[in-house]
């Protein structure tokens, strides 16, 4: 999937121009990019963290909180990380505040679900 992934960013921006052109006339409404704030975005990466921990108090490990650990790379990259290493450092420092101790290598495997699969 991820080799497709540029040409459909690319095909996405290349039709919203067709359409911001085609709207720009006496018919063009606001049409605007809405960028999520980084303040939004650490708020929601608050909230997952606070509900790892409840999930953890609960036993859970690493393993069954992928889902969690898969938002918050999604929140990573909605507040403007692009790149994979980045992104998956800003997920592990915010692991870290539920599982201390816990391996960067793991973060990521938790991120992809290449641990979790089997693989």
């Amino acid at each position: 999937m991820k080799p497709y992934l540029g040409e459909a960013w690319k095909q996405t921006n290349e039709l919203w121009q067709q359409e911001e052109k085609r709207l720009s006339g006496g018919e063009r409404q606001a049409v605007q990019r809405v960028r999520i704030k980084k303040a939004e975005v650490a708020n929601k990466q608050a909230t997952i963290v606070e509900a790892m921990k409840a999930r953890v108090a609960d036993g859970d490990k690493l393993t069954d909180l992928r889902r969690f650990v898969q938002s918050l790379a999604r929140e990573a990259v909605a507040g403007g990380i692009r790149d994979r290493g980045k992104m998956v450092d800003a997920v592990h420092a915010q692991v870290e505040k539920v599982l201390p101790g816990v391996s960067r290598d793991a973060v990521a495997d938790a991120i992809s679900g290449y641990a979790i699969s089997g693989h």
